[in-house]
């Protein structure tokens, strides 16, 4: 059924002016308003394709350039996109094969110097893609563009002698030399494989760095999943992972920034617009780069030591993120604690970070003995990690429910009572199933009247001194509801010696013995 094609054109344009704006969110909702109208509309799929990439939703991205692809299978844009995307999250074969599926487009729509871009982009990614060399060979050669047709020649020759093929390898060598008898790099390489010497491989091009140190960043992801199933990441790992990625991003956009047009382009270099951008400005930008690059590798082969010195000295040169701050918090706690805690209060400041920031405060903290500072930083984590547990529009509200109890611990006198909080906050974040135990806490809430205000599950944590009454209550809950309330009897008053004052405990006995009909003991 057709759609209407007038409210179509207004809700396009009206992504097309909030993506002018950088409104990615709403040009999101606008493309995706449009193609309500017309679902098979390739336009539509590919501007929230790109909405979506801005927005860092890479998945989203690449489902909408994939149906965008088989709306309009000759366009060889989409599988270009999907090239981009595939090489942010790390994916590089697939990267590799949508850039080839790009050029052979291209060519047959009479653009190879479009083709040539794909080709030499595959070769960044895999420098020794011999199929991609021997046709980049042939249509420089075709373009008459001699001098880099040898080039690929020589380097289609070193491969196959790599391979074990010597005839084929000094075929082509011979070939090159014949193309262009002046050539000093085809005289050398036919020298070389005659005297039976080993030829140079072939060298990989510009542009493959970011991809590459993605990838690696991705491989660690990987070493956190166990076949099908992904192991689960406590929140200063998970925040780790989370500041490598973005700080691997950050090589992409100097990349396209290289190679984009300085004043009109506004796609995918949205990252380092701004005065100056993440990554500093003039020519510290290349140092800038070098180090970050550095640090990426140092870290992701566990010299961390190293990786702390790189990203320093891109700090120093004017890198600006919050994941750098982070992860040099991280870098340097147990090294260096006062720099450490320099980083990581610079970090605590943005969302994305102040969860796993925290809880490295309070850790550092803890160690020193500071009991107010990190009995303060925890229930800061707590409070995090709570708010991602309700509804979006009531995070803040739960935020600002736990303000008060923050500055409280500021300033509590009782030692002991600051330690407990540590150990009681600390045996419950720290650890990889902490959303888990979390969404078990809030559901093991006592039940609020409606308008109530949300009540924290710190109250909870605090009240009963320990995790380990949360997790009781919901094995009582669990074991009633499958009607074994012996069982659940037990474990119920298991967790009243733990926690003998703590009110839903004694609640969860009642309504236990109201199962039983035991209404005297109930009510007592």
């Amino acid at each position: 059924m057709a759609g209407n094609q007038a409210a179509f054109q207004k809700t396009m344009n009206q992504g097309h002016s909030a993506a002018w704006d950088q409104d990615w969110r709403k040009a999101a909702e606008y493309y995706s308003l449009a193609l309500e109208e017309f679902p098979e509309n390739a336009l539509a799929l590919s501007s929230l394709g790109l909405a979506y990439f801005e927005l860092a939703d890479y998945e989203r991205a690449l489902e909408c350039y994939q149906h965008a692809a088989r709306v309009a299978p000759t366009d060889p844009v989409p599988q270009e996109k999907m090239a981009r995307i595939y090489e942010r999250m790390g994916r590089l074969k697939e990267a590799a094969e949508a850039s080839l599926i790009a050029a052979e487009l291209h060519l047959r729509g009479r653009d190879a110097e479009r083709a040539i871009d794909n080709w030499v982009h595959v070769l960044s990614l895999y420098p020794e893609h011999l199929s991609t060399r021997q046709r980049l060979a042939a249509v420089y050669e075709r373009l008459g563009r001699r001098e880099e047709a040898v080039h690929e020649y020589i380097a289609v020759a070193s491969l196959l002698q790599h391979n074990g093929d010597l005839t084929r390898a000094l075929k082509s060598a011979e070939y090159a030399a014949r193309l262009a008898p002046e050539s000093q790099e085809a005289r050398f390489a036919l020298h070389t494989l005659r005297s039976n010497q080993v030829l140079p491989r072939p060298a990989r091009p510009k542009g493959g760095t970011g991809p590459m140190r993605m990838a690696s960043v991705k491989e660690l992801e990987s070493g956190a999943q166990v076949g099908e199933q992904e192991l689960q990441l406590d929140p200063v790992d998970e925040t780790r992972q989370k500041a490598l990625v973005q700080l691997a991003a950050l090589l992409f956009e100097q990349a396209e920034e290289a190679e984009a047009e300085p004043a009109s382009r506004r796609g995918l270099s949205a990252l380092t617009r701004g005065a100056a951008g993440p990554l500093g400005g003039g020519s510290d930008k290349t140092r800038v780069i070098l180090h970050l690059g550095q640090a990426i590798d140092s870290q992701t082969e566990g010299d961390l030591t190293q990786a702390a010195v790189e990203l320093e000295r891109a700090f120093e040169l004017g890198l600006r993120t919050p994941a750098a701050a982070f992860d040099l918090g991280l870098l340097y706690r147990g090294r260096d604690d006062e720099k450490a805690l320099r980083y990581l209060r610079d970090s605590v400041k943005h969302p994305d970070y102040t969860l796993g920031a925290s809880l490295l405060l309070a850790q550092i903290h803890a160690g020193r003995g500071q009991w107010n500072e990190a009995a303060a930083s925890y229930m800061r984590a707590l409070a995090m990690a709570d708010a991602e547990m309700v509804p979006p529009e009531q995070a803040d509200e739960l935020r600002q429910i736990y303000e008060p109890m923050i500055d409280a611990l500021g300033s509590d006198t009782d030692q002991a009572s600051l330690q407990s909080v540590c150990k009681t906050i600390a045996s419950q974040l720290q650890r990889a199933d902490w959303r888990t135990f979390l969404r078990m806490a809030r559901q093991n809430l006592p039940p609020q009247p409606p308008g109530s205000p949300l009540t924290p599950v710190a109250e909870m944590l605090l009240e009963s001194h320990s995790g380990t009454v949360v997790e009781l209550i919901g094995r009582v809950r669990e074991l009633a509801a499958r009607e074994m309330t012996r069982s659940a009897m037990e474990e119920a008053y298991f967790a009243l010696q733990l926690a003998p004052a703590y009110l839903p405990v004694h609640i969860e006995i009642a309504e236990l013995l109201l199962r039983e009909g035991r209404m005297e003991e109930a009510v007592r």
